[in-house]
């Protein structure tokens, strides 16, 4: 399981980029562009953001 540790993200319209870190293990993608003032016209650049490998290992023991 891929845990992001920050996302950045690229306008489409103008190249105006962003880097977000998340709030409550939450990333929050970007609706407005600082840059040009359009709205939705981000995209995530994957080879950009930080993530890391997380693994959950459930032990149960038998009672006895």
């Amino acid at each position: 399981m891929l845990e992001m540790r920050s996302a950045y993200f690229s306008c489409k319209t103008c190249t105006f980029s962003i880097q977000v870190d998340p709030v409550d293990d939450q990333i929050a993608e970007p609706t407005l562009c600082s840059s040009c003032n359009t709205t939705h016209s981000f995209e995530l650049i994957h080879n950009r953001s930080l993530s890391a490998d997380k693994q959950l290992i459930k032990l149960q023991v038998t009672p006895g």
